[in-house]
């Protein structure tokens, strides 16, 4: 045994560079609480670092160089900001509750702020039952780091939800006792201190220190507020709940006088007393919110329609839709509207296009985003800048009408563009033109999926209430300042699902629930589905929505196929006369000055390679009645193939629109069986 040490020590001399270990049976050394946020994310393994970065994700950019540089990009003013408002509502209740407790936190003093302090008897279970979960999101999401015993609420957070003279706390609690005495003289603190029944004090920190444990004492500050008179409590139950500030006269009433004397209303300016956080916080009997919603509300069925009405009255309005898209565009074939210098579409062009859809103006900006969105209308980058059809307008219309749908519905899905903000003004008073630069929000795409998933989630056939939707949206994620973008996201989303087809009587269709989940939803649009739905079906529906799509009405070609006016190409009683070239259409090229410079846009195919072959729209009517097995040329001189002359010496179906004898060839409807015709 070395010299020096005491007999029956348990140290032994273990080898340079190892570590010793503790003698068998003791227990492991309790690892010490972490000091910072960046020693609470080393301390997590790979999987929670994960959950993290999938959380929010813009900690990734740039990616951080090690932990301590990913602990301070979480704790940055912006991505706090993005992180809170992905919270859920009670989630932000817990982070409110610890910014306005003190810091550190124990647990059970946090879950006094969310329940009560009525212990075991407090009214609210379910906000003691849904703490845990709030406090793990908290957790996850590096907002919250610590033990129970020692809950620290990120700094950027606390000075982002803590009440301030200047921003407001959704709690409606002002500042503490030590915040709100300041400023204020030592004399006047010992005054308060007196009239306060406590003994004089040495300094100002102790005095501040007995008037914290006076209104933070429930016993000893009922007997306080026995003594006041009537009047004052009827002053504190105004400021109670919020907002904690006052303005007082020179002079105020007795009962002001004896709060303020009393520090129950401490002075924040020469006109302006507050009620300190501790005695509003007695006051509400702990709570630091009147109202705390720790369960999700729930979206239940309002009405129940039979699955089978409902996709026939999605596929009547998909059908008015794919006529709708079409009719735009072609609208602007020749001579599109112009752009406008700030980018957009002018007003008159707006109110223009409105009145060909026979539409109104913001059922008109939002089938032109949509087109917009769906690729199929882009500025053709000409010295006069006009917007007009893209080649793949060609492609998209060669397609069969379920395809079309399908393109227009994921287009709509994912797009960032926001049709309803179209005629208001922006935060410099300037109106938002549509096709515009101002349009896009980025919480569109996730307000609408969020939207669908929610009706996805009832039966089919289901409808839920709008409002309880909504009220299930705000809760999910609630807005914290004063905009209600979300809220009206989420009413447009409703109703251009319902106008697009992807619901029908406010129910999720079998091809939107398709869409929702990734599938191809042309299958359950196309003839011949394997559940024996019939053909017609949507027939009647697509007749009774005649004009609900935003276009011209849907009318009945009198075999059960609707069809929409004005989209006919030549029937067959064209004449002679009517087969010469045709003006070419204006197309939006791949880049500024192509079509000047006579490059040729190899995406369209080979009629844009090839000049002998017209590109109008007669042309392709006319290949399309090829294709048929039907002689256009010989329908028109009269010749083998054509139609018999009608009796009653009515034209051909020259007036059927063209999407809508396509549709009939090619069954759009939401079921198969018997084709239509």
């Amino acid at each position: 045994m070395p010299e020096g040490s005491p007999q029956g020590s348990a140290t032994t001399n273990a080898p340079r560079g190892t570590t010793a270990q503790p003698p068998a049976g003791t227990a492991s050394p309790t690892p010490p609480p972490p000091r910072s946020l960046a020693e609470a994310l080393r301390a997590r393994d790979d999987a929670a670092l994960t959950a993290l970065l999938h959380a929010r994700p813009d900690l990734l950019n740039p990616v951080p160089g090690d932990i301590t540089q990913l602990a301070t990009r979480a704790g940055t003013r912006a991505s706090v900001v993005r992180a809170l408002d992905r919270l859920d509502r009670f989630a932000l209740q817990t982070a409110e509750a610890l910014a306005v407790a003190p810091d550190p936190c124990p647990y059970p003093v946090l879950e006094e702020l969310l329940t009560g302090t009525g212990g075991e008897d407090a009214k609210d279970g379910a906000a003691r039952d849904a703490l845990p979960r709030a406090l793990g999101t908290l957790r996850d999401q590096a907002l919250v780091w610590g033990d129970d015993d020692r809950l620290r609420l990120v700094r950027t957070a606390r000075e982002l939800l803590a009440p301030s003279a200047q921003r407001p706390s959704p709690t409606g609690l002002g500042p503490t006792v030590a915040e709100a005495t300041a400023g204020m003289s030592p004399t006047r603190i010992q005054e308060i201190v007196a009239a306060a029944g406590l003994p004089p004090t040495h300094d100002p920190v102790s005095a501040v220190a007995a008037l914290t444990g006076l209104f933070t004492d429930p016993e000893r500050m009922s007997a306080l507020l026995d003594q006041a008179p009537a009047e004052a409590h009827q002053v504190l139950g105004r400021l109670v709940w919020g907002p904690p500030y006052g303005e007082v006269t020179p002079n105020p009433a007795p009962p002001v006088r004896w709060l303020r004397d009393r520090g129950l209303l401490l002075p924040a300016s020469p006109r302006t007393v507050v009620l300190p956080r501790e005695v509003a916080l007695h006051l509400r009997g702990g709570l630091a919110h009147r109202r705390t919603e720790p369960v999700a509300p729930p979206v239940g069925v309002h009405r129940e329609h039979r699955p089978q009405l409902v996709d026939a009255n999605a596929a009547g309005q998909a059908l008015a839709a794919l006529a709708t898209v079409e009719e735009l565009v072609k609208s602007w074939e020749h001579t599109g509207p112009l752009v406008l210098r700030a980018g957009g579409l002018a007003v008159r062009d707006l109110k223009r296009t409105a009145s060909a859809l026979d539409t109104t103006e913001q059922a008109a900006a939002f089938w032109i985003e949509l087109a917009y969105a769906a690729g199929l209308l882009a500025s053709d980058g000409e010295a006069d800048e006009r917007y007009a059809p893209t080649p793949a307008f060609d492609d998209w219309c060669e397609l069969p009408p379920a395809e079309r749908w399908s393109a227009l519905a994921s287009a709509w899905l994912a797009a960032t563009r926001t049709a309803g903000m179209v005629g208001e003004q922006d935060t410099k008073g300037r109106t938002l033109a549509a096709l515009g630069p101002d349009l896009d929000r980025s919480p569109a795409p996730e307000v609408r999926r969020r939207v669908l998933e929610l009706l996805a989630a009832l039966p089919e056939g289901g409808s839920p209430a709008p409002d309880a939707l909504l009220e299930r949206l705000a809760w999910e994620r609630p807005e914290r300042g004063t905009s209600d973008l979300r809220a009206r996201l989420a009413h447009w989303t409703l109703h251009d699902a319902e106008v697009l087809g992807v619901t029908g009587r406010g129910a999720l269709s079998a091809f939107g629930r398709a869409l929702l989940e990734g599938r191809d939803p042309a299958p359950l649009l196309a003839p011949g589905r394997p559940d024996g739905g019939g053909a017609r079906t949507a027939a009647p529906a697509a007749r009774r929505c005649a004009g609900g799509a935003g276009g011209r009405g849907v009318q009945g070609r009198g075999d059960g196929v609707p069809v929409h006016p004005g989209f006919g190409a030549p029937g067959p009683g064209l004449r002679a006369d009517r087969l010469r070239p045709a003006r070419l259409p204006r197309r939006a090229q791949p880049y500024p000055g192509a079509a000047a410079a006579g490059v040729p846009d190899r995406r369209r195919g080979p009629a844009a390679r090839a000049p002998a072959r017209r590109r109008g729209l007669l042309v392709r009517a006319l290949r399309r009645r090829r294709d048929a097995g039907r002689d256009p040329g010989r329908q028109a001189l009269g010749g083998p193939g054509a139609a018999p002359p009608r009796a009653d010496g009515a034209r051909g179906a020259g007036g059927a629109g063209r999407a809508a004898r396509r549709a009939a060839g090619h069954g759009l409807r939401p079921g198969g069986g018997v084709p239509y015709g």
